[in-house]
């Protein structure tokens, strides 16, 4: 997206640099390839299988990679609302605070606040174009990918259409966020057994098979040859899914 003559970034959309990607085309590689080698014993047979889940797992990849993104600006938005709800109260303008918080963003706390100041600076740019703070906020909500951001965004705009309590808005808001953050926390805490196992599970019958294949080649052989070949792909195939499976029964978002 392009405002005042610069690309501005767009959160719903990767964009890390070429560097992660790089990374995680060698990992996936290295890794499935071993995998599935594992299981069926066929350099052949392994790199076709291996290149066609490729995009699929390039998809999810990048999926991650945003939510992980939006999330970091959900919590430093959070950082920014408490600044700035403290301005407000202390009687300073919503306006000013823009101001104030873009400028002292970076020696605010010791946390990184790099996205949300780079934001705040963007918003203070488009008001200093006589675009008031509600519209300039907004167009970073379009952009944020965030349903909090965007629920504020909206109770901002019309706060300044028709007026309303803009102290107790903010109050709320770091109040909610808050709220969220630590349900989020404890909820983590909770899975964060029953995930562990669910790896170990997953994994297991991948250790099984690489030491039965150096324990005993003659007892694997059967595996590779004629129908145990297929039994091996579908085996292969449902590990993955089972994994795929467990994993999005434990994402748990709010």
């Amino acid at each position: 997206m392009r405002k005042g003559g610069n690309f501005v970034k767009t959160y719903e959309k990767y964009s890390s640099g070429i560097f992660p990607i790089i990374l995680f085309t060698v990992t996936y590689f290295s890794v499935v390839f071993l995998y599935f080698y594992l299981i069926l014993n066929s350099i052949m047979l392994c790199a076709v299988i291996t290149s066609v889940i490729y995009p699929y797992a390039f998809f999810a990849f990048r999926k991650y990679m945003t939510v992980q993104k939006i999330k970091k600006l959900e919590i430093q938005f959070g950082e920014a609302l408490r600044f700035i709800s403290s301005s407000v109260a202390a009687g300073v303008t919503v306006e000013n605070s823009f101001y104030e918080f873009a400028s002292k963003a970076n020696t605010y706390n010791k946390s990184d606040l790099s996205l949300i100041a780079k934001e705040f600076r963007i918003i203070t740019n488009s008001m200093d174009l006589h675009e008031n703070a509600a519209d300039a906020f907004r167009d970073f909500a379009e952009r944020s990918g965030s349903s909090d951001i965007k629920i504020f965004s909206l109770a901002l705009s019309q706060i300044y259409s028709s007026g309303g309590d803009i102290v107790g808005l903010l109050r709320n808001t770091v109040s909610s966020l808050r709220i969220k953050r630590e349900t989020e926390d404890e909820i983590s805490l909770i899975l964060a057994g029953p995930k562990y196992n669910h790896r170990i599970i997953t994994v297991m019958p991948v250790l099984i098979i690489f030491l039965m294949k150096f324990i005993s080649p003659d007892y694997m052989s059967a595996v590779y040859e004629g129908p145990g070949r297929i039994v091996g792909v579908i085996s292969a195939i449902l590990i993955v899914v089972a994994y795929i499976i467990g994993s999005r029964l434990s994402d748990i978002q709010m």
